[in-house]
């Protein structure tokens, strides 16, 4: 899924995903041929688009219930596995080519809600921003607080001009130091 802002995808969270694939909310926006054929949904409510889920041409009314079961599942599964947690790493990456970067502040804010919302779970944060001028290779990843780091890397390819995935190669590098004791499946 794609779309909403860091700020809308935390109220998601905050609200346990209420509304997140509500069938009233869905509008078809078009399709995709690559990687493979598609319908998509954006959610008029909480700016989120399903870019992967609803096959070409299909019966909106019969795929539906499959997907929302599938999102359900996932769902369950995410907010359980926070809140049995000690520790969380939420990784925000903005689109490549973004030009509008979220402040420290902003950052700070969302964490602290996030935190408020899981007390028993630290929440960390990695908001990992696109740089025009880094080259490929190089990265950089400091701290803002104790719980809260900027990560930044050249994010789109360079041989793309429709680039929605991003440089993952630098992305990598961002992520080097970091490891999880648990994967969600």
């Amino acid at each position: 899924v794609y779309g909403a802002t860091l700020e809308e995808r935390v109220q998601i969270l905050l609200n346990d995903f209420s509304d997140f694939i509500n069938k009233e909310d869905l509008e078809k926006v078009g399709q995709r041929d690559m990687p493979e054929p598609c319908d998509i949904y954006h959610n008029h409510r909480n700016n989120i688009t399903f870019n992967h889920d609803f096959p070409l041409g299909g019966d909106f009314n019969l795929t539906y219930p499959k997907i929302k079961a599938k999102y359900d599942h996932r769902i369950k599964k995410l907010l359980s596995t926070i809140k049995a947690s000690k520790q969380v790493l939420i990784v925000y990456m903005e689109l490549p080519k973004t030009t509008h970067k979220i402040s420290p502040q902003t950052l700070q804010e969302q964490l602290n809600l996030l935190n408020n919302k899981f007390p028993d779970t630290q929440i960390d944060m990695l908001y990992i921003a696109h740089n025009e001028n880094m080259p490929d290779g190089i990265s950089k990843c400091e701290p803002i607080s104790p719980n809260l780091f900027n990560g930044e890397c050249f994010n789109s390819r360079r041989d793309s001009e429709n680039d929605y995935s991003g440089n993952r190669q630098n992305a990598k590098l961002v992520l080097k130091g970091i490891s999880c004791k648990k994967k969600i499946t």
